[in-house]
């Protein structure tokens, strides 16, 4: 299942490359809900300078979670579809963004019994939607940015990303 999810991350960014216009890039994630890092890696599809949308993918690093009768090791992996309205202010230096759009996460876990040393393994996934804000600013081609994003659903967690995206073919977003 991990395998597909990347296959379908880096087919849908490879086919974004077509586009007039595309930015590529990526950054460090930290989700406040679970206290846990990440990576994230993204490609837009940019429709004039205001709309792009494109597909995401993130990498929660492994973290453990330990309770006095057990311990629950998990890695987190989502996959992104998310739109944003671009609003530029102070001279097109800085611009905002609403962020919209489905989510597809896949744990992966590892449980282990204290008391007995028995193994557990499980994978789970939940669906759910974004709904966030961000900014960046954009320097020529280069676009870093800061973003927040709400995940409804089961989930229901709080995700902060900060990065640097890179457009091709214009050198607007």
């Amino acid at each position: 299942m991990k395998k597909s999810l990347l296959i379908i991350s880096l087919i849908s960014i490879h086919a974004l490359s077509y586009g007039q216009f595309f930015s590529l890039g990526g950054g460090f994630e930290y989700n406040m809900s679970t206290d846990n890092p990440g990576i994230n890696l993204r490609g837009y599809y940019n429709i004039g300078d205001h709309f792009c949308f494109g597909p995401e993918f993130s990498y929660g690093f492994p973290h453990t979670i330990t309770t006095a009768t057990k311990s629950k090791e998990i890695t987190v992996f989502e996959f992104n579809l998310n739109a944003h309205y671009i609003v530029e202010f102070f001279e097109e230096h800085l611009g905002a963004y609403p962020v919209f759009g489905i989510n597809y996460t896949l744990e992966d876990s590892t449980q282990t019994t204290l008391a007995t040393g028995m193994l557990a393994e499980e994978t789970i996934n939940f669906w759910g939607t974004n709904i966030g804000a961000g900014v960046h600013i954009p320097i020529h081609n280069v676009l870093p940015f800061i973003e927040y994003h709400y995940i409804t659903g089961a989930l229901g967690e709080h995700v902060l990303t900060v990065g640097i995206l890179y457009t091709f073919g214009s050198s607007e977003h």
